[in-house]
């Protein structure tokens, strides 16, 4: 398993990831919905290759095949009180369930060390177990609270990871 920092050659490959996600997502949001062209909408993703600084877009491959990605957004992406917004992950479904989701976040965390401001869905309750029992894995404290993030219910989580 690695974990690739995506490049402008490899944009299409996380995008077509993406729709995957959004596909998954949209059992837990009634707002995403397929488009007529057949897809859906990809937002200001395409930002993750014009603002290379402060926005990193992972390819997760398996084999040197891709399964999953994860988008993690710096400054002035996040708020004031936080180094980074971990703003999706994603891994195929054939891939669940094996510790992979987990090795992964442990590799991002040792590349960048920091605050962190993670949320799901509310009624997301998987994605929302997996973050829990990471933190309690990975013995990382964190503070949750529930919000509302543009019109959707969402549960926030705070967390500090040390330079290990």
């Amino acid at each position: 398993m690695e974990l690739i920092l995506c490049d402008k050659q490899q944009k299409d490959i996380l995008l077509n990831l993406y729709q995957l996600y959004l596909h998954d997502l949209s059992e837990y949001s009634p707002d995403l919905q397929i488009g007529s062209n057949g897809f859906f909408d990809v937002g200001n993703i395409h930002l993750y290759w014009e603002m290379t600084s402060s926005l990193f877009p992972y390819l997760i491959t398996l084999h040197g095949l891709p399964i999953g990605f994860i988008l993690l957004a710096g400054h002035p992406y996040t708020s004031p009180d936080t180094d980074y917004n971990l703003q999706e992950v994603f891994i195929a479904r054939s891939h669940r369930g094996k510790g992979i989701g987990r090795n992964v976040i442990r590799n991002l965390f040792k590349r960048h060390p920091g605050t962190y401001y993670i949320c799901q869905l509310k009624e997301n309750i998987p994605a929302i177990h997996f973050w829990r029992d990471l933190y309690k894995e990975l013995d990382i404290p964190y503070t949750e609270s529930y919000e509302v993030d543009d019109g959707q219910e969402v549960i926030v989580q705070k967390c500090t990871v040390p330079d290990r």
